[in-house]
């Protein structure tokens, strides 16, 4: 779902070029270049094992001397297209002009497109669409939320097109792929963790997360704990596209379509699910930046040199630590995904839980503790003014912060 696209290009002169005449400079047109595009290249690979080569020798023979902007377009995921690019005997090594790898769609972007769908919903078809235009062009905006995401989940496009992914890797080991990304769209977890959750040995799971790795499914976070932990408890890996996660975590590893009806039933099922899943989503893409640019009180956070999940962490669905070395202070964050308002006895319950967190992991620094809700508070506790050591966040708050630091920095 993230294709890379590479051109090669001929010395060729620009569609336009200066000269000076008597009468100062003229601009003079230029016949343009012939373009010669070839989709899905690393697909060809796989089926013409030779074509690779034989593209090489017509380039370095034939096209280099001509007017020819050659575009190559394919997966990046894989072994196939770091071949392509990587390595000093590669058939097309070192013939690039340039390398470009598509990305998804920034949230801010995306927000502003839907602004008029509540945050909630936002949030959910930006990761059922993991921001990739050739998805999210499938919804409009002046849909009811839930049945454009029902019309795009529902399609064979969708589904086939998370399941190519699995299209890169050894047919042999596509089981022991699909198990592992079925554990890791639960959550963020040690190797240990994920050996449990999977039921495969640790030798086939470092195998599996080597080749996720290397297809940049897979990102690895240290846990910011000061106290001692061994490697495998303080490394966790986690999904980066959220539309794989969605997808391995709520539908399964079918290819076969459901209807539109079926899946909105399953999307108020999974209500409570979702929630964390948000949860997680705010606290990955959202709230860091948010930490960096507005801040609690309106205040960038300052230095963070150590950010890192916080798997497990009771009372909230989704946490993060945002550590300073140098001044000596920990921010323990916790975003909760609930539908329903947080109210007074959740809130302090999570700022209670923070601040031991603080004590044990990190004795001798200064600690505060913020709570995000994707859905406000109650009445009662919003007008209660926040504690210096605990601070409260409504994920609508913090969308509008971001979204005015950007257009103020564009």
């Amino acid at each position: 779902s993230s294709p890379a696209a590479s051109a090669g290009s001929s010395s060729a002169a620009s569609p336009l070029c200066s000269t000076r005449g008597m009468d100062g400079p003229r601009v003079l047109p230029v016949i343009p270049p012939e373009i010669v595009v070839i989709d899905q290249v690393t697909d060809i690979l796989l089926e013409h094992g030779g074509f690779a080569s034989a593209l090489q020798q017509v380039w370095d023979h034939e096209l280099q001397h001509r007017h020819v902007l050659l575009i190559l377009i394919g997966d990046h995921h894989g072994r196939i297209y770091e071949h392509l690019r990587s390595y000093a005997r590669a058939p097309l090594y070192g013939r690039f002009t340039a390398i470009w790898q598509a990305e998804p769609i920034r949230w801010a972007d995306f927000s502003s497109a839907f602004r008029r769908w509540p945050i909630r919903d936002r949030l959910l078809a930006y990761a059922v669409t993991g921001g990739w235009p050739v998805f999210v062009k499938m919804i409009e905006s002046d849909q009811l939320p839930r049945q454009a995401m029902a019309q795009l989940i529902s399609s064979v496009q969708y589904r086939d097109g998370v399941i190519a992914i699995l299209d890169q890797f050894d047919p042999t080991r596509r089981a022991a792929m699909t198990k592992t990304l079925r554990a890791l769209a639960h959550s963020a977890a040690s190797q240990l963790d994920l050996a449990k959750r999977s039921g495969l040995s640790r030798r086939v799971l470092n195998s599996v997360l080597v080749d996720l790795d290397i297809a940049e499914l897979v990102k690895t976070d240290d846990i910011p704990i000061e106290g001692q932990l061994s490697l495998p408890q303080r490394v966790v890996f986690r999904l980066n596209d959220y539309q794989v996660r969605f997808f391995y975590r709520f539908l399964g590893a079918t290819s076969v379509a459901t209807s539109r009806q079926e899946t909105l039933r399953s999307l108020k099922r999974e209500s409570t699910g979702i929630g964390r899943f948000l949860a997680e989503l705010v606290a990955d893409r959202l709230l860091v930046p948010w930490l960096a640019l507005v801040g609690p009180q309106k205040k960038p956070i300052g230095l963070m040199d150590w950010i890192g999940p916080l798997p497990g962490m009771p009372a909230c669905d989704a946490a993060l630590a945002v550590v300073d070395r140098q001044q000596r202070k920990v921010l323990i964050c916790g975003v909760v995904g609930q539908v329903r308002p947080v109210g007074e006895r959740r809130a302090q319950a999570f700022a209670r839980t923070a601040m031991s967190l603080v004590s044990v992991s990190w004795p001798g620094y200064v600690g505060r503790s913020l709570l995000v809700s994707l859905s406000g508070f109650t009445a009662r506790y919003r007008l209660r003014p926040s504690h210096d050591t605990h601070l409260t966040l409504d994920a609508t708050t913090m969308v509008r912060g971001l979204a005015r630091r950007q257009l103020k920095s564009k």
